[in-house]
């Protein structure tokens, strides 16, 4: 089994370094690191900590068009995404590759994420509404390790989409039948912070409406299959 690690940043250069040494902490090591700069001029590209792994420069896309660039370039069977803001639990691999080897026909693992703050942002969040240190299952790319040849049948992320895209994709593993776990395991660490506060946004909001109201409707026209 070979597993792709795809880190996806965008003007994050400390960030980034933190993401990176939490798949360098690995007790199951990736196969290979991509990073994709979704461009980047924060400097992210001359940093003295990237030896080691395959480096991308786009032009700035969108983090779908980045997602799809990494699995794309990748070359291990089974990808696991992060986000630069996030963090990876040290064993995140390690079960995740367990479980796959214990179930030949699963497509995708997921687990659990811890959502945390630090810095000059943590004063941002309420410890409660934002559910701040508390275990909860994450149906988030960066908590899971997804099979290559599915995200090929898929298409990947939808580009389309700015902060729905995630939304969309689970949508479609469902619509799809995909075979999925939930791992009851922290697997993730879930940075929140201004750059991603735009998740509560008009256009946010506004974004995730219109698409539950689109898979509403295809489900009531009968175009998929609920049960």
């Amino acid at each position: 089994m070979t597993i792709s690690a795809v880190i996806t940043t965008f003007n994050r250069r400390e960030l980034l370094q933190e993401a990176l040494a939490s798949v360098r902490a690995q007790t199951r090591l990736p196969d290979e690191i991509i990073i994709i700069d979704d461009g980047s001029t924060d400097g992210t590209d001359t940093d003295c900590g990237l030896e080691g792994v395959r480096y991308h420069w786009q032009e700035n896309g969108g983090t779908s068009a980045a997602r799809n660039k990494g699995w794309q370039l990748a070359s291990g069977e089974w990808i696991a995404f992060l986000d630069s803001d996030d963090l990876w639990e040290i064993e995140k691999l390690a079960c995740q590759e367990a479980a796959l080897k214990a179930d030949a026909t699963l497509e995708v693992v997921f687990g659990h994420a811890i959502n945390f703050s630090s810095g000059a942002d943590a004063g941002l969040f309420d410890a409660q509404k934002h559910r701040l240190g508390i275990s909860t299952p994450a149906w988030l790319p960066g908590a899971a390790m997804v099979r290559r040849t599915l995200l090929e049948e898929m298409g990947g992320f939808d580009t389309t989409l700015k902060t729905a895209e995630v939304i969309d994709w689970v949508m479609r593993l469902r619509e799809r039948s995909a075979k999925m776990l939930m791992l009851p395991k922290i697997v993730m660490h879930r940075r929140l912070h201004r750059g991603n506060k735009q998740l509560e946004s008009d256009i946010g909001r506004r974004e995730n409406f219109a698409l539950l109201r689109r898979w509403q409707d295809r489900r009531l026209a009968g175009e998929i299959d609920t049960h």
